[in-house]
């Protein structure tokens, strides 16, 4: 009896202890680790495996090469606590492995880390503050139904093309870009909508950046003639790039996103001296010859993914010109000389899951950039089109996919020393490649 009642005592001590309080910091470890195999019967880019978003060439011999890739192996560290001005402050850094080869005959296997994104927020119960490199809202981590990297709302469902999804150049755009992000969000029961707001640092690829020149627009000197060589013709508009986007959230059975994208691009001095883009000498003023007046760059479209297990619909689209710096016109930055360059893009993917583990997907998408003001700027590639089926496993985050992709790219042209013929016009080139992914996504 008397250790009966000793028990009893122990366990209403314990019971009246206070608990340990919460952590002040909290530290939380996320990404995707593993690897691919592949096999390619043709040439692609950016680069072969895990990166590969349009046909390039087909080879002469119709060889099949072999390859593997680990490029797409991401890690995220974020802190977050204690309270700031009501709010939870958090701090976020995210890197994968598309940083380029290092040199050395071994380089292609000792790959260099490349910064994803990297800010930090306040988050109150319904808004998030952020600041720093973040996805653009055109295509990035929907903060409703989960990162973009599980293909809740941006991207479709894949094992071995994550940060490089089938959709870029074939229906989706969107990057990456220091700015000021603000999420307000709409509690709606079961259901929930988001307000989202972006401004991001101006932007626009090109080795021909203000300061390649060497003519002082007024006095005709030697010297850089607009800012330095890191600015490009984005931030040289003096225009940042303004987004906006809602999304619906119908419980876990239906997501939809309408986004909205503005910039500009200041071309006056895309050339190489004494002349800009327009063939005129760089010392008259900007904007007093034809074609060297700031150019928009805008995009519309959106989102949406239909959860009706065991099937599931997810799909996007968007129209808009000037689309190069956040990955539409397939990436060639075209000539500003020749004008605005329009573009539109779609993509769906339909899968159906077997078991709860074990899924079935198929993909399509396309893009279309407008023909004619690409080859009067001189690139390269017309339209794309990408099909792609994928046996999934994934459980608890350990995923293995087997997926075949067929891209087909028209071009006007590509050199012979790519596939070994003349060049033509109007070429189709048909790239197949057939992955087996093993990734971790914790």
């Amino acid at each position: 009896m008397a250790i009966v009642v000793s028990l009893l005592a122990l366990r209403a001590v314990a019971e009246e202890a206070p608990k340990p309080p919460e952590p002040e910091w909290k530290f939380a470890l996320h990404g995707l680790l593993g690897g691919s195999l592949f096999a390619q019967d043709g040439f692609s880019a950016p680069s072969p495996g895990q990166q590969t978003l349009w046909a390039v060439g087909e080879p002469s011999q119709h060889k099949v090469a072999l390859g593997g890739d680990i490029r797409q192996n991401r890690v995220n560290f974020s802190l977050a606590g204690p309270t700031v001005l009501g709010g939870i402050p958090k701090g976020v850094a995210e890197f994968d492995l598309f940083g380029g080869n290092s040199s050395g005959g071994y380089g292609d296997v000792s790959v260099f880390p490349r910064i994803r994104v990297t800010y930090a927020e306040l988050a109150w119960p319904n808004t998030t503050l952020r600041v720093g490199q973040e996805y653009q809202l055109t295509a990035g981590i929907n903060t409703l139904t989960g990162p973009a990297t599980s293909g809740a709302m941006a991207f479709p469902t894949s094992v071995g093309h994550v940060p490089f999804p089938l959709s870029y150049a074939a229906g989706a755009v969107g990057w990456r870009y220091p700015g000021i992000f603000v999420y307000h969000r709409l509690p709606m029961g079961d259901n929930k909508m988001e307000i989202a707001l972006s401004v991001q640092r101006g932007a626009w690829v090109n080795p021909a950046n203000p300061g390649a020149g060497t003519t002082n627009l007024t006095t005709g000197a030697t010297t850089n003639p607009f800012f330095t060589t890191g600015t490009d013709l984005g931030d040289a508009s003096g225009v940042p790039q303004f987004e906006a986007r809602v999304t619906y959230a119908l419980g876990s059975m239906l997501g939809i996103a309408l986004y909205g994208h503005y910039s500009a691009v200041d071309p006056y001095q895309w050339g190489a001296a004494p002349t800009g883009v327009c063939g005129t000498a760089l010392t008259v003023p900007k904007g007093t010859a034809a074609g060297c007046s700031t150019l928009t760059v805008y995009a519309f479209g959106g989102n949406f993914r239909l959860n009706l297990e065991p099937i599931i619909l997810q799909g996007g689209g968007y129209t808009g010109q000037n689309t190069s710096a956040m990955l539409g016109e397939m990436l060639q930055f075209n000539n500003l000389g020749a004008g605005n360059t329009s573009d539109w893009g779609a993509w769906a993917q339909a899968g159906f899951k077997f078991t709860k583990q074990l899924g079935l997907y198929v993909f399509a998408g396309t893009e279309h950039p407008d023909a004619a003001a690409l080859t009067t700027g001189g690139s390269k590639n017309l339209k794309n089109a990408v099909v792609s089926g994928m046996l999934r496993y994934y459980e608890a985050g350990w995923a293995y996919g087997f997926e075949w992709t067929h891209w087909h790219t028209n071009t006007n042209g590509f050199p012979a020393a790519v596939n070994g013929v003349d060049p033509v016009k109007d070429t189709a080139i048909d790239v197949n490649q057939y992955m087996f992914s093993t990734y971790y996504f914790f």
